[in-house]
This record gives C-alpha cells, sequence and structure tokens, in this order.
C-alpha cells in the first residue's frame, strides 16, 4: 500500500505541474467529478480560466496528492540500503512540486512550478542525513 500511494502521489503531482502543457495536447487529467462540483466548467478549460473554482480545484488537488505521498513515506524505512535514498528523493521531490504550485498561488495556467537545482540539493542532503540518522538510531 506505501508503494501504491507513493506512486499516485507522485503521478497526481506530474499531472498537477503540467496542467497546461497537458491541455495543449488535448489531455485533462483533473477528474471531472471534482472540477464539475467546484464550479468548473469545460469552456473555462478552453480559454485557460484561473477563478476562484479552478483555484480551489487545484488546492484539492494539491491536497489530495500530498495525502498520498506522505501516506507512503513509512515505506523508506523498509527499504533497503541506496533504494532508500533514490523513493525518498522521488517522494520528496514530488512534495516539492506542490510546494511549488502553492508557491504560485496555484496558477498553473500561467506558470509551470519546477524543482530548481537549489531544491535538488536540499533534497539530496536531507535524504542522506535521513538516512545516516535513521541508521544511527
Amino acid at each position: 500500500l506505501w508503494s501504491d500511494s507513493i506512486c499516485t502521489g507522485l503521478q497526481l503531482a506530474n499531472f498537477w505541474q503540467d496542467v497546461s502543457r497537458d491541455f495543449s495536447i488535448g489531455r485533462i487529467y483533473l477528474p471531472r467529478e471534482d472540477y464539475e462540483r467546484l464550479g468548473y466548467r469545460r469552456e473555462d478549460f478552453d480559454a485557460r480560466l484561473t477563478n476562484p473554482a479552478f483555484l480551489e480545484l487545484m488546492r484539492f488537488e494539491v491536497a489530495r496528492a500530498r495525502t498520498f505521498l506522505t501516506n507512503g513515506l513509512p515505506l523508506i524505512e523498509h527499504l533497503p540500503g541506496r533504494l532508500q535514498i533514490d523513493i525518498d528523493l522521488f517522494a520528496r521531490g514530488g512534495l516539492r512540486i506542490l510546494e511549488r504550485i502553492e508557491t504560485i498561488g496555484y496558477r498553473v495556467w500561467e506558470t509551470r512550478p519546477k524543482v530548481t537545482k537549489w531544491d535538488a540539493i536540499r533534497l539530496l542532503g536531507g535524504s542522506l542525513w535521513r538516512r545516516l540518522w535513521s541508521r544511527r538510531h
């Protein structure tokens, strides 16, 4: 279950990062039941409209993805050696993308959130630290 949770969370984070790119090639991964429930309409996609309904939709979807990722984090402690670092980096990289989406105010039509080089260095350092810490305790 933990691995499913991480994989699902990563896929969702990727979808929310690329809403604009995916729409440009005819793909909408935002669940219809969610956008309709929150009042975002199909024609709003065509206009790439960032309105209160869209912002609420993105808040909801980011929170959902974060829940999947954080629920899967316990997997890392059960993995051997280097695999701990790899999976930790993937999961926390997904969480960082979600933070970036929040930082841009959920305005993914206008800006594609990215993990920066500095983010990558911090993620790697954190992952190595957690591995060393867990080996000592």
